[in-house]
């Protein structure tokens, strides 16, 4: 094995938004809406997004992931870099997901998910490099 074959390639950045009563967002269309508004705020392509329901011994959640796709896959450093980016991004538009770029790293109880967008497939880097717009006060 070559050095470069060890390093973690990651091939696409998410966010995933819960929905619930008593969370930020309580239903899917309060979740979905924040979604495209920002989505539209951003000048973002549209991703990939699954309605996703998981259920576990001890977790039972429902929630939309937005997956951008990468047009290469990323070292872990350089990945990273571009996850921070877009949770600035969301933090900025006064977007709130539960999870962002962690999906790949993290180990989740099985889930049920429904396809509702099949995105541009496009890399979202351009997108996310592009300066911020300045919040009117």
């Amino acid at each position: 094995m070559t050095p470069r074959s060890r390093r973690m390639l990651r091939g696409y950045l998410d966010v995933y938004v819960e929905y619930r009563e008593d969370l930020i967002y309580p239903t899917f269309a309060a979740a979905a809406a924040a979604l495209f508004r920002f989505i539209a705020a951003t000048g973002l392509p549209i991703p990939t997004i699954v309605d996703t329901y998981i259920t576990g011994t001890s977790i039972t959640a429902t929630g939309i992931t937005a997956i951008w796709r990468l047009d290469e896959p990323l070292a872990s450093a350089t990945w990273e870099k571009a996850a921070r980016q877009l949770q600035r991004r969301c933090r900025w538009y006064s977007f709130w997901p539960d999870v962002i770029g962690d999906l790949s790293t993290t180990v989740r109880p099985p889930a049920v998910a429904h396809l509702l967008v099949e995105g541009d497939h496009v890399d979202p880097r351009a997108a996310l490099a592009a300066a911020g717009r300045r919040r009117k006060r």
